[in-house]
C-alpha cells in the first residue's frame, strides 16, 4: 500500500512539473522588432561638424500646421525642449527652411536629408550659423 501511494505521489509530482514547464514554454513570447510608420518619437543623432563631433537625443513631433510637418526639439543639442525646428517631410526628403533657433542667435540656414523607408534612420545635412560662422554639419538620427 506504501509502495502504490509513493508512486501515485510521484505521477502527480511529475504531472505537475510537465504542466510547469508546458506554461512556461508557452508563456514565453519572442519580441518582433518594432515597426515605425512615421518619423515621430524620440530619435539618437549622432553628429559632425569640423567644430564637433557629438551624440545626444532629439524628439520628433507632427505639427499641427499642414500633414507634412513635423517639429524637432533639441535640434543640434540647443538643450531647450521648448524651442523647435520646424521641417518639411516630403515622400522620403525632409527640408529644413531659414529660422532662429533660440535667444543664444542659433539659426539655421538650410538643411535637407533623406529618411530612409522603414523610419529608422534620418540622414540629414544643415548649415547653423553660430554666432560667429557658419558651420556644415551632417547628422544621423536612428533609433
Amino acid at each position: 500500500m506504501e509502495k502504490l501511494f509513493q508512486r501515485k505521489r510521484r505521477r502527480e509530482s511529475s504531472l505537475w512539473l510537465f504542466l510547469l514547464l508546458v506554461l512556461i514554454i508557452s508563456s514565453c513570447k519572442e519580441n518582433s522588432p518594432t515597426t515605425y510608420t512615421s518619423i515621430k518619437g524620440t530619435w539618437n543623432c549622432s553628429e559632425t561638424s569640423f567644430q564637433r563631433n557629438i551624440k545626444y537625443s532629439v524628439d520628433i513631433y507632427k505639427s499641427k500646421s499642414g500633414d507634412a510637418n513635423y517639429l524637432i526639439s533639441n535640434f543640434h543639442n540647443d538643450g531647450y525642449e521648448n524651442i523647435f525646428v520646424n521641417t518639411q517631410l516630403i515622400g522620403d526628403s525632409i527640408f529644413i527652411n531659414n529660422q532662429s533657433l533660440n535667444q543664444q542667435g542659433l539659426i539655421v540656414k538650410s538643411g535637407s536629408g533623406i529618411v530612409n523607408a522603414n523610419f529608422t534612420k534620418i540622414y540629414l545635412n544643415y548649415i547653423i550659423y553660430n554666432g560667429t560662422t557658419d558651420l556644415e554639419v551632417s547628422a544621423t538620427y536612428y533609433r
